[in-house]
């Protein structure tokens, strides 16, 4: 059925098409911003105002009544009484980390068993970059809380509730063989403009930033991957986007040279990332200044020391849906923290390249650095003695002098301890959900703990 509907729509008029969006985008504001929206908002605003201790307080005690509910739960029941859990004690925290770290695949094993059936239920999925994906649960009063906390940490960006705004995520809104534009559709209740990710290219990306110019979008909002090609592509056009106020980042790693390469193009934009996941087990925003906070009382966040120094798995409990508790759930991703600050969202285990030795490399993105003509870059490791690094081109990539500057510093990082071959594409593959992945490693069963 579901298959029958997109086929209606991709081969509808344009105008049927938007109309199609925005009776969409109408039923998710109207369920996203209800009443109990704004009261969370009001909440988590006033949050902001507590000092570290007071919200430290109130996480704990939101934990403990999250853990006495989960109780109700058969599956969480059966682990308390396995691991002695006593949601009594004075130390809750401690007693929490009695129990063993969740995985995805045990959630996926044991979902009926998980769910508390208290009241009427939306299910979610998620995207299943790295594997297959999962479905959850969550109340409309979870959905509520959720989007208080997005929305709280973009109002302190500058951004207001009901503003157009560019979105370049990854959702198919366009049949693959339109030629013409507009390669865009526009959702008019939530007042997105939703640019096609697989139109975007020379050809085509004069018509995208004149969409942009013509109606003014001071805000952009999506993949770093696809910002960044957008900004490679026209960053020798000579465009104005001093208008830009804002562009915020979500669902990938904002990696240092897809930055510098934006901000080459969107001079007077503030660059922000939001760290968050449909499971809603740990959140992290970037304030203004830049730094990266973690969002306390949404959920309960745990950072595991990896074997890599100042390296730790962000694992996370979430507080704010109690009738599908997911406690101590691996998120599978990795920050980087010193003196207690976060310093970076690191990526997944996956973006990391892994040496015979077993030493893990990550933040290699630091590798492109400054090679603003590269359009985009992916690491492939086809084994433990190979590496083979994936690039696109721009027109004003020097073949000569450019490929220099990468092999210098691919020496700096992999000479003497795994081979490396430069492969040029067109073109690089995304996942299923149109996102680029950084690092693609064939090397199975990496763990760091």
């Amino acid at each position: 059925m579901k298959e029958k509907l997109l086929n209606i729509y991709f081969n509808s008029p344009i105008w049927i098409q938007n109309l199609i969006i925005s009776i969409k985008g109408y039923q998710i504001k109207k369920n996203r911003f209800s009443s109990n929206f704004y009261k969370e908002l009001d909440f988590y605003q006033s949050l902001d105002n507590k000092s570290l201790h007071e919200k430290i307080v109130l996480e704990e005690e939101r934990l403990r009544k999250f853990l006495k509910n989960a109780k109700n739960s058969e599956y969480w029941n059966s682990r308390f009484l396995k691991y002695n859990i006593n949601i009594d004690a004075i130390d809750i925290k401690k007693e929490l980390k009695k129990l063993p770290i969740l995985t995805k695949d045990d959630v996926r094993k044991n979902i009926d068993l998980i769910k508390i059936n208290k009241e009427p239920l939306i299910s979610k999925r998620t995207s299943g970059t790295t594997g297959a994906g999962l479905i959850l649960y969550e109340t409309r009063e979870a959905e509520n809380e959720r989007w208080a906390v997005c929305w709280n940490y973009r109002i302190k960006q500058g951004i207001k509730l009901d503003q157009w705004y560019g979105w370049f995520g990854g959702m198919k809104i366009i049949n693959s063989n339109v030629k013409k534009p507009p390669f865009w559709r526009i959702n008019y209740p939530e007042k997105r403009v939703m640019f096609s990710a697989q139109h975007l290219n020379e050809n085509t990306v004069d018509d995208y930033a004149n969409k942009i110019l013509k109606q003014k979008l001071e805000w952009l909002h999506g993949y770093p991957s696809q910002i960044s090609l957008f900004a490679a592509l026209v960053k020798d056009k000579n465009y104005d986007f001093s208008f830009v106020k804002n562009i915020t980042f979500g669902s990938e790693n904002l990696l240092e040279n897809q930055k510098i390469l934006i901000r080459k193009v969107f001079e007077n934009a503030v660059l922000s990332e939001h760290y968050c996941m449909t499971e809603c087990v740990s959140n992290i925003s970037q304030h203004s200044n830049e730094e990266l906070y973690l969002d306390r009382y949404f959920s309960y966040t745990e950072f595991i020391p990896t074997d890599i120094k100042n390296k730790y798995w962000i694992v996370g409990t979430n507080l704010s849906n109690p009738n599908f508790p997911l406690i101590r759930y691996n998120t599978n991703d990795i920050v980087e923290i010193i003196g207690g600050q976060i310093i970076s969202i690191d990526g997944r285990k996956e973006d990391y390249v892994i040496l015979k030795n077993g030493t893990k490399l990550g933040r290699l993105d630091h590798i492109f650095k400054g090679l603003i003509h590269i359009k985009e870059a992916q690491i492939y490791q086809p084994d433990f003695n190979n590496v083979v690094i994936r690039i696109v081109k721009s027109k004003s990539y020097d073949n000569h002098n450019e490929e220099k500057k990468l092999i210098k510093k691919l020496d700096l990082w992999f000479k003497n301890e795994i081979n490396f071959k430069i492969e040029y594409l067109d073109k690089i593959e995304r996942t299923k959900s149109n996102k680029l992945r950084f690092v693609v490693s064939e090397i199975k069963n990496k763990q760091f703990f």
